[in-house]
């Protein structure tokens, strides 16, 4: 009765993305570049797989402790390559991302029968790295804290309010210059 343990696992999925292609306001030196014409194409793009451990265990009657634990294959996603239908290249933004782990401890206090508080902390790796990370992906490690409070007005009626800071440590970006 003091413990519970929840196991969850989600498989990468890998997505095959087509549509039409539509650029606008592409500057005329490239207008006749074949990349740069409207029409139909697609990309390949693989979601990460996430394997969650969480453990809930009562210390008493109303305080309770508990842990997450989350891997997400962050390896999968090598890259997303736009093609045309024929085959043609008109773009690639590589990742080259790594696994990551997600940590995190919180306690559960019932002030009453009427009254929960809960508070938190997690810590989360970033997948990205100084050689692939982009301004447009500016992602670094986390830190996550969190406090809240359940009230039960009664049986069919309960009031929940949370918040959530997370501080990101300042990214460093190292792309290479293409010369």
């Amino acid at each position: 009765d003091k413990l519970a343990i929840g196991l969850s696992y989600r498989s990468e999925i890998k997505h095959e993305l087509k549509g039409d292609l539509d650029f606008s306001g592409v500057p005329a030196l490239l207008g006749s570049d074949p990349r740069f014409v409207d029409g139909p194409g697609g990309a390949r793009l693989v979601t990460p797989s996430v394997a969650t451990v969480s453990v809930k265990y009562a210390l008493a009657d109303n305080i309770r402790v508990l842990a997450d634990y989350q891997r997400t294959g962050w390896s999968s996603l090598q890259d997303v390559t736009i093609r045309r239908s024929n085959g043609t290249l008109v773009g690639s933004e590589p990742f080259e991302w790594s696994n990551t782990n997600f940590y995190s401890l919180g306690a559960e206090y019932d002030l009453s029968p009427a009254l929960t508080l809960r508070g938190g902390i997690g810590k989360d790796k970033t997948p990205t790295n100084d050689k692939r990370r982009t301004p447009r992906l500016p992602d670094n490690d986390r830190t996550l804290y969190s406090v809240g409070a359940s009230w039960n007005v009664s049986d069919a009626l309960s009031f929940d309010a949370a918040y959530q800071r997370i501080e990101i440590k300042s990214p460093t970006i190292n792309l290479p210059v293409d010369a």
